[in-house]
């Protein structure tokens, strides 16, 4: 599990740490979740769907940038955060609209 949580980019700390790290994804991912059923109101999933789906292409967006090598420079974290942000809005919006041809 380890060499997961480092991939996706989570830091090497201990468990208490690590524990107040997932509790703040989770609070943003709900906010996010929030949100997003705010803007899409009948396209949305719900609150949770929603943040469970912008947590898991976050997850992968933030995955794909590590492992495709991208460089990030001096400011290691702020593109990163920005990639998983926009994976996440990708992912959700991708997933509203295969839910609405469907």
């Amino acid at each position: 599990m380890r060499p997961f949580l480092l991939a996706v980019g989570l830091p090497d700390v201990t468990i208490e740490w690590l524990i107040l790290v997932l509790a703040i994804i989770a609070l943003c991912a709900i906010a996010f979740g929030w949100l997003t059923d705010l803007i899409l109101s009948d396209g949305a999933f719900g609150v949770f769907l929603n943040a469970f789906i912008g947590l898991a292409a976050a997850a992968f967006g933030a995955w794909a940038w590590q492992h495709f090598g991208m460089t990030t420079g001096d400011l290691r974290h702020v593109p990163k955060a920005a990639v998983a942000a926009s994976s996440a809005l990708a992912g959700l919006l991708l997933a509203v609209v295969a839910w609405r041809t469907a």
